[in-house]
């Protein structure tokens, strides 16, 4: 793979950085990735070498690319994390082997100056609002160690595109919505947000193989920004620093990616999902803007939550284990019947080992607070991940295996 013309530009009045990606084993067609921002924050953003590297490295090694070539330096810290990082592919599947990097102007140290901002990444859903809570229950405003900024960023979702590449103008008027409604929030809070723009889920095949290279490919926007950041914190899934499946592999180790001028931290690591909802239980600010919602459809009526995906019900789920769903703004229902949580059932594989804690860290807070019409459903909700694990094993991951070859073109 070769990352090359890294550049700087202006895309219908909006500051963009790009870099061509050209493949050189993968029988695939150059793409040219791109990010971009609004006016008030085109100083932060800049073509770095170490930005394109991170955000394409998964796709080096999932095609099984033999190198990377980048056009400049690259942190030698970068390089050193990713490296780690790569061996732990390796030993998760043999077949995806470390790439080597080879920066065209050679590896570089670099020293995070101290006058610029921690950030963190914010989506707006329970592991980042929770992540910033913790950040400002531990540190007042003024402090250096506070959070000031937070990254929103378009395009990382299944659906943000068209089929010929565009961004979809359906999901791009509901991200500047969710946008408008964290500007609001973070006056309460004190924080800028700061919406970011790219199409790096375009380069993927599908949700199963992006599963593999999302958090490389959020962290990657911090590292265009070194100019205004210093850190960035990236918010834990809730499942206590569990690397025991495929999907989200990257994000216990996403301090390795790192440079010398931004450090990444992983937020929480230790938490589970229930008790991040509670720490948002008493903290209206966020009740009001929480958005866990997989929008696989856009509500009609402009409400943040459709309330009827698994992300949505098992959300509410955990809001009424800590007492606060009635008091949040961001849910159409405030209390749930049995048949809402038929949507838990049959799994996706893919996703079952990673709700299995998630829904057994349910069934006692429930039953503690009352909800007993709930547990049967919720229980055969559990029964189904379980077994969702135990058939799929090698068939779905031998189907990804097929589907990366596919994708790649490569016949290695």
């Amino acid at each position: 793979m070769r990352i090359e013309s890294l550049s700087r530009s202006e895309e219908s009045g909006r500051p963009r950085i790009s870099a061509r990606i050209v493949w050189e084993h993968a029988r695939r067609e150059p793409a040219l990735l791109w990010l971009e921002t609004e006016q008030a924050f085109a100083e932060a953003l800049s073509p770095s070498p170490d930005a394109f590297l991170l955000a394409t490295f998964p796709l080096a090694v999932l095609a099984r690319e033999r190198r990377i070539t980048v056009e400049g330096p690259v942190c030698s810290t970068l390089r050193d994390g990713l490296e780690t990082v790569m061996r732990n592919y390796h030993r998760w599947n043999r077949r995806w082997r470390p790439v080597p990097i080879e920066p065209s102007d050679g590896f570089r140290d670099a020293d995070a100056p101290r006058d610029r901002n921690v950030a963190c990444l914010m989506s707006g859903g329970v592991d980042a609002l929770a992540m910033l809570r913790e950040n400002r229950l531990h540190h007042d405003i003024d402090e250096p160690e506070s959070i000031r900024d937070g990254l929103v960023i378009f395009g990382l979702n299944t659906h943000d595109f068209c089929a010929d590449g565009r961004p979809d103008p359906e999901r791009v008027l509901t991200f500047e919505r969710h946008v408008r409604r964290l500007e609001r929030f973070a006056e309460r809070v004190s924080i800028t947000m700061i919406p970011l723009r790219t199409n790096l889920r375009t380069m993927y095949a599908d949700f199963s193989t992006w599963g593999h290279g999302s958090t490389a490919g959020t962290v990657w926007v911090g590292l265009a920004m070194e100019s205004r950041i210093r850190q960035l914190w990236f918010a834990s899934d809730g499942r206590e620093g569990s690397v025991s499946n495929v999907r989200g592999l990257q994000i216990p180790l996403s301090p390795f990616f790192s440079t010398g001028r931004l450090r990444v931290h992983l937020g929480q690591p230790d938490a589970t999902r229930l008790d991040k909802v509670r720490m948002l239980a008493d903290w209206p600010p966020a009740l009001d803007v929480v958005r866990s919602c997989t929008l696989n459809r856009i509500p009609q009526d402009e409400s943040i939550n459709c309330g009827h995906c698994e992300k949505c019900v098992r959300t509410m789920l955990e809001l009424l284990a800590a007492g606060a769903l009635h008091r949040s703004k961001a849910f159409p229902y405030d209390a749930l019947t049995p048949s809402m949580l038929s949507v838990l059932r049959n799994p996706n594989p893919f996703l079952a080992p990673a709700l299995i804690p998630m829904y057994e860290n349910l069934i006692e807070p429930l039953r503690e607070a009352g909800h007993h019409e709930l547990l049967p459903p919720l229980e055969a909700a559990l029964a189904d991940c379980r077994l969702a694990v135990q058939r799929g094993g090698r068939g779905w991951i031998g189907a990804l295996s097929r589907r990366l070859r596919a994708w790649s073109g490569s016949s290695g």
